[in-house]
């Protein structure tokens, strides 16, 4: 399923915009909960020119935008990882030479290695986990995509009865 054609369903009154019931009934008939400050913060946030409904060139360019993103972050993170098997000290655990007693200089910059290691491993952390929601988002529009295509054929069923 393209984006275009997403586009198209939750634009149920052919206006070529979505507007914020549009994409409220969208999550109300996934069954999705999303509380009406978080849709209308997510609604804000594609609708850049803050006319009011999102347009086409702006969800393109969110979903671009979001994806580019996400694909920067994972590069990011796999740099980070290789840096850590390629035995990069500044990203290793303090252990070995500098480490568990050595004299107070080394024991010092072993400290910091050490905390510059976990604040790291905390970042790569947080990523994973936005990578991981904007796959659920993704996850989301298709389903989204999905139950819209059903209700669809369920009018379409129900106009020919």
């Amino acid at each position: 399923m393209s984006l275009r054609t997403l586009f198209t369903k939750l634009d149920r009154d052919g206006s070529r915009t979505i507007e914020l019931p549009e994409l409220q009934d969208a999550f109300r008939q996934m069954r999705v909960k999303v509380d009406d400050s978080d849709c209308r913060r997510l609604f804000d946030s594609i609708d850049s020119d803050g006319s009011g409904a999102i347009d086409w060139a702006e969800l393109k360019h969110d979903f671009d935008r979001c994806v580019q993103k996400s694909l920067r972050e994972l590069e990011e993170e796999e740099r980070l990882l290789h840096a850590d098997f390629d035995g990069d000290a500044a990203l290793q655990p303090a252990t070995g030479v500098g480490g568990a007693g050595a004299r107070g200089d080394n024991a010092g910059l072993a400290g910091l290695r050490e905390l510059e290691y976990q604040r790291r491993v905390a970042s790569l952390e947080d990523k994973c986990k936005q990578a991981r929601l904007a796959l659920r988002n993704e996850s989301a529009l298709r389903n989204l995509h999905d139950e819209s295509l059903k209700l669809l054929q369920k009018h379409h069923d129900d106009l020919r009865a």
